[in-house]
C-alpha cells in the first residue's frame, strides 16, 4: 500500500510539476508564435511581388509610395514585370496617389489593374506617353487575343501634369507584340491629351470613362501607323474641354461612339480618313467652330442618332458640320446622318453643313421649330443633285416622275466639272424637269441654288420654278410659284428662296418644277448647287 502511496503521491507530485511547466511552456509558444506571426506578415508584405495568391496581387514594396511625394517609377515598373514574368494576373491597387516621371509599359496580355479605393496615377513628365500599352511576350495572334481579353484597367484616376503628353500609347511592334484588345473601364483621364491609338491596335474598349484632355485630344489616330484602329469602341463616356475629341486620320481606322457625352470642347469629331460612327451621342458646346469635319480620301461621319445644343449666342457664323470633297475624284468625304436633333440659343448660321462633300440626312428636329437652319450648301438625300457630274444628272431621273433630262454644259462651270443648262436645239418648249419628294404636313421646304441666264430679258422670255404639294394620291393641294427668272444674270448668283414653305395638311409629296414657256435656240438657263431641303 504505502508502495502504493508513495507511488501514488510521487506520481501526483510528478503530474503537478508536469502541469506546471506545461502552462509556462505554452505562454512561451504563444508569445513566440505572436513574433513569427509579426515577422510573417512583414516579410509577407515585403515580397509580395513574387507570392501568387489565386494570381492576385497587391501593389506594394519598399519604393512604392502611395503618398505621391516620391517618385515609385522604377518600383511599378519591376511590379508590373514580376507579375508578367510569372504568369500575369490581377494586380490590385490599394487607395493613394502614385507619381511617375517616365513611361509606364502596361501589358494587357498579361495584367489587370484594379482600384481599390481612390487610386491616381500621376505622369509628370513633361513630353511623350505615360502608359505606352503593349504586349510582354511575343504571341501569335489567337495566343495574344485570348488572354489580352481576359484583363482590364478599372477604376484609376490618370494625371498627367503636361498638357504636350499623352496618357496612353496603345502601339505594338509588328512583330508579334500587339496592343490590341485592351480595354479601359470606369477611369478618369485628366490633364493632357489623352489616347493615342496606334499600330497593332484593334478591337479596343473604352467603356464608362471620363475624358477631359484640358484643350488637347481625347482619342487620337493619326496617319502612318500599321494595321490599326479596326472596331475601337467608345461606349457610355464624357469627354469634357476637348480640343477635339475624337480625331482619326487612319484610312482603315473604325471608331464607333455609343452613348456618350461630348461636352464643351472646341471640335467634337475630325475624320481625315476611314470612319467615325456616332449613335446614341451628346454634343453640347458654346464655340463658334465647326464642330464636326470630314475630309480627306475615304473619310465618313456616320450617324444614327444625335442631339446638338448649341450655345453660341452672338451670331453664329460657321456651320457646325463641315465636309469638304477628297482631292481624289475616286472616293470623297461623306457624311450621312439618320436623325439629328438640333437646340440652340441664338440664331443658327445659315447652313448647318458647309462644303462639297456628298451629305446625306434624313430627318432634323429642332426644339419648339425655331431656328431651323438649311441643311447643306451642296448635296444632300434631300436634294436632286449637286449638278456637277454625269450621275448627278442621272439622279434626276430616279425620282417618281420622269421628265426630259437637262443638258451638260462643260462651258458653263461654277463650282464643279459641269452644270445643268436648260435650253433646246430648235425653236420650242425649254428642257424641263419635274420631281417629287416625300413630304409631310408641317414639313418646311427651302431651295437654294446658282444661276445664270442668257437672252431671257432680251427676248422677253421667262423660267419658272414652281412648286405643288400633293396628296397620297398625287392630287394636287396647293401650287405656287417659286421664282420666275426674267432678266438676264450674266454673272452667276446665288438665289436662296425665303421664307420656307410650310406643307399644308393632307400633304405626302412636294413637286419641283423647273421649265420655261417657248423659247429660241439662243435662250439658255444654267443652275448649279440646286439644294432642296425638306426640315
Amino acid at each position: 500500500m504505502g508502495t502504493k502511496d508513495n507511488f501514488g503521491n510521487n506520481d501526483k507530485k510528478h503530474l503537478d510539476m508536469n502541469n506546471a511547466e506545461s502552462i509556462t511552456s505554452i505562454d512561451e509558444l504563444r508569445q513566440e508564435m505572436k513574433k513569427i506571426k509579426t515577422q510573417f506578415e512583414r516579410y509577407v508584405d515585403s515580397i509580395q511581388s513574387i507570392i501568387d495568391i489565386k494570381d492576385e496581387y497587391i501593389l506594394k514594396g519598399d519604393k512604392i509610395d502611395p503618398s505621391g511625394l516620391s517618385d515609385s517609377h522604377a518600383a511599378i515598373q519591376n511590379f508590373f514585370d514580376d507579375v508578367a514574368q510569372n504568369g500575369g494576373g490581377i494586380i490590385k491597387v490599394p487607395k493613394g496617389t502614385y507619381k511617375y516621371d517616365f513611361p509606364l509599359n502596361y501589358y494587357p496580355d498579361k495584367i489587370s489593374l484594379i482600384a481599390y479605393g481612390n487610386v491616381t496615377f500621376r505622369s509628370t513628365q513633361s513630353l511623350g506617353h505615360s502608359i505606352h500599352i503593349k504586349s510582354f511576350e511575343s504571341l501569335d495572334v489567337k495566343q495574344y487575343l485570348e488572354q489580352a481579353h481576359l484583363h482590364k484597367i478599372y477604376g484609376i484616376r490618370f494625371l498627367a501634369d503636361s498638357k504636350n503628353s499623352f496618357i496612353f500609347l496603345s502601339k505594338g511592334d509588328n512583330k508579334g507584340r500587339y496592343a490590341s484588345a485592351w480595354t479601359i473601364e470606369r477611369c478618369s483621364l485628366v490633364g493632357s491629351n489623352c489616347i493615342e491609338i496606334n499600330s497593332d491596335t484593334w478591337l479596343a474598349n473604352i467603356e464608362k470613362c471620363y475624358i477631359n484632355p484640358k484643350g488637347g485630344y481625347g482619342i487620337y489616330m493619326p496617319k502612318g501607323g500599321i494595321n490599326y484602329g479596326e472596331k475601337i469602341g467608345i461606349l457610355n463616356c464624357t469627354f469634357d474641354q476637348s480640343g477635339i475629341a475624337i480625331y482619326n486620320n487612319n484610312g482603315e481606322g473604325d471608331i464607333k461612339v455609343i452613348n456618350t457625352s461630348i461636352d464643351y470642347g472646341a471640335k467634337a469629331v475630325i475624320v481625315n480618313g476611314g470612319e467615325v460612327t456616332l449613335d446614341n451621342v451628346f454634343v453640347e458646346s458654346n464655340k463658334n467652330e465647326h464642330w464636326f469635319e470630314i475630309e480627306g480620301y475615304g473619310a465618313q461621319l456616320n450617324i444614327s442618332t444625335i442631339q446638338i445644343v448649341d450655345k453660341y449666342d452672338k451670331g453664329r457664323t460657321e456651320e457646325l458640320f463641315r465636309v469638304h470633297d477628297s482631292s481624289d475624284n475616286l472616293i470623297g468625304a461623306g457624311l450621312t446622318a439618320e436623325s439629328i436633333r438640333l437646340m440652340t440659343i441664338g440664331k443658327p448660321s445659315t447652313f448647318l453643313v458647309k462644303g462639297k462633300g456628298r451629305t446625306i440626312i434624313n430627318r432634323i428636329d429642332t426644339y419648339k421649330d425655331a431656328n431651323k437652319p438649311i441643311v447643306s450648301r451642296y448635296l444632300n438625300k434631300l436634294a436632286f443633285g449637286d449638278c456637277n457630274s454625269i450621275n448627278s444628272i442621272n439622279e434626276w431621273e430616279s425620282h417618281k416622275i420622269p421628265s426630259n433630262k437637262p443638258v451638260l454644259d462643260f462651258s458653263e462651270k461654277y463650282e464643279g466639272t459641269a452644270s445643268i443648262r436648260f435650253s433646246v436645239t430648235n425653236n420650242d418648249f425649254s428642257t424641263g424637269q419635274r420631281i417629287q419628294f416625300v413630304c409631310k404636313p408641317g414639313d418646311m421646304v427651302r431651295l437654294k441654288y446658282h444661276v445664270k441666264t442668257k437672252n431671257l430679258q432680251y427676248t422677253q422670255k421667262n423660267f419658272n420654278i414652281e412648286r405643288r404639294f400633293l396628296n397620297n394620291k398625287g392630287h394636287e393641294i396647293s401650287r405656287g410659284i417659286i421664282k420666275n427668272i426674267n432678266t438676264d444674270i450674266l454673272t452667276w448668283t446665288e438665289q436662296i428662296i425665303v421664307p420656307s414653305i410650310e406643307a399644308p395638311p393632307g400633304t405626302h409629296f412636294v413637286e419641283i418644277n423647273c421649265f420655261g414657256e417657248k423659247w429660241t435656240t439662243e435662250i439658255s438657263l444654267w443652275l448649279d448647287d440646286i439644294v432642296i431641303n425638306i426640315i
